[in-house]
């Protein structure tokens, strides 16, 4: 069994425009003769590898806290779009896969987000910070979140070959909120 880990580093990662960027306080240092060391951290729910819950955009969506965990967890895809076409994920959806992670430079349109949603997808991986771009992301959001397409942002493939994995991507359990941190990892040479 071989674990890729896909996740950025929280306090070097890239954050969308206008989010806050992640903080640390060193509260206690056993080099300052403290018994421990302690550091308090705060942070947007959107920052480094993070998951988008339905109510990020939906009044009344389900939270962090509601969605079921197996959306966050089996078997994946992983589809260079780079190299390949909106084809590729209708492939894996015929394969009976439910989580796909889209590697490269690559926004989703309205067109593949509405595609994607309606073929009943659980989870959508974007290595950039969000869906789609400026003008579209909100749109792109909306159709995903409404079926409950989860959104899994800000994911790191650059070393990841395309093919199948198991995917470990469990927020943070903040509870009744729009998004959470995550640590995302893709396991290779499993059993299903």
């Amino acid at each position: 069994m071989k674990i890729h880990d896909i996740s950025q580093e929280v306090f070097g990662s890239k954050t969308y425009p206008g989010d806050p960027m992640p903080e640390k306080q060193e509260v206690l240092r056993k080099k300052h003769g403290d018994k421990c060391n302690l550091t308090s951290f705060s942070m947007c729910c959107h920052n480094a590898t993070h998951v988008d819950a339905p109510y990020h955009f939906i009044d009344g969506g389900k939270t962090v806290g509601e969605i079921p965990l197996e959306k966050f967890m089996g078997r994946c895809a992983v589809i260079d779009m780079e190299q390949r076409t909106l084809e590729e994920i209708e492939n894996c959806l015929r394969n009976g896969i439910r989580k796909i992670l889209l590697k490269g430079e690559f926004e989703l349109t309205v067109e593949t987000a509405e595609r994607i949603a309606e073929a009943g997808i659980d989870l959508i991986g974007v290595e950039n910070c969000t869906v789609g771009n400026e003008k579209t992301g909100p749109y792109i959001h909306e159709i995903l979140l409404e079926k409950e397409t989860v959104i899994l942002e800000g994911i790191l493939l650059r070393q990841i070959e395309e093919g199948e994995y198991f995917l470990c991507a469990q927020p943070v359990n903040l509870g009744q909120v729009d998004g959470a941190p995550c640590r995302a990892v893709l396991v290779e040479d499993i059993s299903y």
